[in-house]
């Protein structure tokens, strides 16, 4: 018989015990991120839930949308039909109809979701509605804790008054909010080297997008002090929103603003931004209430010293330039290029009717002063009407206008499909008249303008291949562009939208 030492069989026994322990204990780890991780079973079922809840308002939106449209002698959608055929596919006073114009804010308010929809009956994507517990302070998140502005840390804009504190902070003036109490702003801030990023899409005709839209302590906004000073009255009356930046006094937005691919809605007169300088925008999707007046749709003024890119940024605003006004673009209209500018990704939708003045373009209306810009994966499928007798000199559906001072123009795989139009002195399908020392255009295509040039006026190398609409429209025509694609990291790649248009806006789809 053996015996073993009492000691050594109590070592290995407690050695094996604790083997064991360390063993459940991985294995409850691997479980516990199995359930709570970024990919995990709670987060994923959650996730599931969101999009079922969705599906089905939807679902019960677009029945009560149809029932409405039926109603109507003209087929149109109106409030008080829309209200009565959800409040029979639903108990009564769980949604709210609301009229914004050219469209209704249907809120599903046990959700606290809510979704667009125009008089033709057309649906957007669900929003969801966050508290904002610290409106006006962008320093803070939604929950209040606070942001450095720095890129793991950056500013957050959740509601409309937060953006209106922004704008307020890079012009100088006005109010902001810090410890929930109304302040004024100390100075203009040009955020360089910080990062501010839009939360959620906001709409200034909706009161869901302020966390109080009656509120009167921002004072007067719209230069109408007799009207009360509501928030969203100033917001969509008189001059409307105040545009972020102000190049006169030296204010330009200097840091990365970052959409997080969310919208501006009813923009009211005044592109998002008046200057920027030395900054990033990217992600945004921008759409006006009565288009906007002698500017760009996204950005008046871009000043090009050192980097500016512009990314993945979309314009939806029709542009007016009146008489005495002097540029137009959907993107921008006047670059001041002492340095380089980078335009990647973009696209303009709206209309630009003009009367006078310098340049009028798809992308962007007047370049001047030296320095490089890259236009680049981008396109126009707006309009641009010049009108009769005025004096343009450039009208282009990517460019209007390239000043003679300018060194260097480099456009790579866009399109147009916009028509051109009008008296201008010169028209080209792509740029209006480039007097830049290098102009280099390649990958690029059009639809045929009045047998227009690819270019107006001025010395440039390459053309742009004409094509119809059939073809631009055209899955063959995708493979095309996704096939000239350089830099896979930094170019979208493009896909046929709703409309049928070649689009490499990131969205849903594609992401």
């Amino acid at each position: 018989m053996i015996f073993k030492n009492s000691k050594e069989e109590k070592g290995i026994t407690l050695l094996a015990l604790a083997i064991i322990i360390i063993i459940l204990l991985i294995l409850a780890g691997v479980t516990i991120t199995g359930l709570t991780g970024e990919n995990g079973i709670i987060k994923s079922s959650k996730e599931a839930k969101k999009e079922t809840e969705i599906a089905n308002e939807k679902e019960i939106l677009e029945r009560a949308t149809v029932q409405a449209m039926a109603e109507d002698v003209r087929g149109v959608v109106k409030q008080e039909n829309l209200q009565n055929k959800l409040d029979g596919e639903t108990d009564k006073e769980k949604t709210e109809v609301s009229d914004l114009g050219d469209e209704f804010e249907v809120l599903f308010k046990e959700s606290n979701r809510y979704y667009l929809v125009d008089k033709a009956g057309n649906i957007g994507d669900a929003i969801q509605i966050i508290e904002d517990k610290s409106p006006g302070d962008i320093t803070k998140d939604e929950n209040g804790n606070n942001l450095d502005g720095s890129e793991d840390s950056p500013y957050e804009i959740w509601s409309i008054e937060d953006l209106v504190v922004f704008s307020n902070m890079v012009g100088g003036y006005g109010k902001m909010i810090r410890d929930n109490k109304v302040v004024n702003v100390a100075g203009a801030n040009n955020f360089a080297g910080k990062y501010v990023n839009l939360k959620r899409s906001l709409n200034f005709k909706s009161k869901l997008s302020y966390e109080d839209s009656q509120r009167t302590d921002f004072g007067d906004l719209n230069g109408n002090n007799d009207d009360g000073n509501l928030l969203i009255n100033e917001m969509t009356t008189g001059s409307g929103f105040i545009s972020i930046g102000y190049w006169e006094i030296g204010a330009s937005f200097k840091g990365t603003f970052n959409g997080e691919n969310n919208s501006i809605i009813n923009l009211y007169k005044k592109p998002l931004f008046k200057s920027i300088q030395e900054a990033k925008i990217e992600n945004i999707k921008v759409y006006g209430i009565e288009g906007i007046e002698n500017s760009g749709g996204v950005i008046e003024r871009i000043e090009g010293s050192n980097k500016v890119i512009i990314n993945n940024v979309h314009n939806f605003v029709d542009i007016y330039v009146s008489t005495g006004g002097d540029r137009a673009g959907g993107i921008a209209n006047y670059i001041n290029l002492s340095g380089d500018v980078e335009i990647i990704n973009c696209s303009n939708h709206g209309n630009i009717n003009g009367y006078s003045g310098f340049g009028a373009g798809g992308i962007i209306g007047y370049i001047t002063a030296g320095g490089k810009l890259h236009i680049v994966n981008s396109y126009n499928v707006g309009n641009i009407n010049t009108g009769a007798g005025v004096s343009y000199f450039g009208a282009g559906g990517l460019v209007g206008l390239i000043h003679s001072s300018t060194s260097n123009i480099e456009i790579n795989n866009c399109y147009n499909m916009g028509n051109i139009s009008g008296k201008a002195v010169y028209k080209g399908n792509l740029i209006g008249n480039t007097g830049a020392e290098k102009t280099t255009i390649f990958n690029c295509y059009t639809v045929n303008n009045e047998n227009l040039e690819t270019v107006g006026a001025g010395t440039y190398t390459g053309t742009a291949k004409i094509m119809t609409l059939e073809e631009i429209k055209s899955q063959e025509f995708i493979n095309v562009l996704n096939g000239n694609i350089m830099d896979v990291e930094n170019w979208n790649r493009w896909y046929l939208n709703e409309n049928g248009e070649p689009s490499c806006e990131i969205n849903s789809e594609t992401t």
